[in-house]
């Protein structure tokens, strides 16, 4: 059972304003351990923090409280904190300025792919609330939101690409 203060545990990642065993109904991953990003951690798991928060009040705004979905951000491309197999990825192109990846599933098999190339902080909210609406009125039972993000989002992407 991870401690208070653990982040990241078997690939999950546990809020730190939560007790032992208590786990966030979003789970987030960030990156730390890596002796270079070890300085930039603090600000890294505040905004990891605000953001699950922002995406929490959003699901809930689209009527999915309690719904999960796997979400890592990071900071760089490379990688590290494995935010190409989550159902939503934030990756760092720029200060404040993030690519998003839809579509990876819950056991890590499937990466996701690339949505939208550059999302500013302040318009994530933006950016996903009419994905989510969706997600929340046409999903097929008991689907989790990378795999609708699969089958409905990314060949609707692929189709209008070609």
């Amino acid at each position: 059972m991870p401690t208070k203060g653990d982040q990241h545990v078997a690939g999950r990642a546990w809020r730190e304003d939560r007790e032992p065993g208590q786990r966030a109904a979003r789970r987030g991953t960030r990156l730390s351990g890596v002796a270079h990003v070890r300085s930039r951690a603090r600000r890294i798991r505040t905004h990891v923090a605000r953001l699950i928060d922002r995406i929490e009040a959003l699901c809930a705004e689209v009527g999915l409280a309690g719904e999960e979905i796997i979400i890592r951000s990071t900071g760089c491309p490379n990688g590290c904190a494995r935010p190409y197999t989550a159902e939503i990825a934030f990756v760092g192109k720029a200060p404040g300025r993030y690519q998003v990846w839809l579509g990876g599933d819950t056991a890590g098999t499937r990466l996701n792919r690339l949505w939208k190339d550059m999302v500013k902080d302040p318009e994530i909210e933006n950016e996903l609330r009419p994905l989510l609406a969706r997600f929340a009125n046409g999903r097929n039972a008991d689907e989790r939101f990378g795999d609708w993000c699969d089958r409905v989002v990314l060949k609707e992407q692929s189709a209008t690409a070609n």
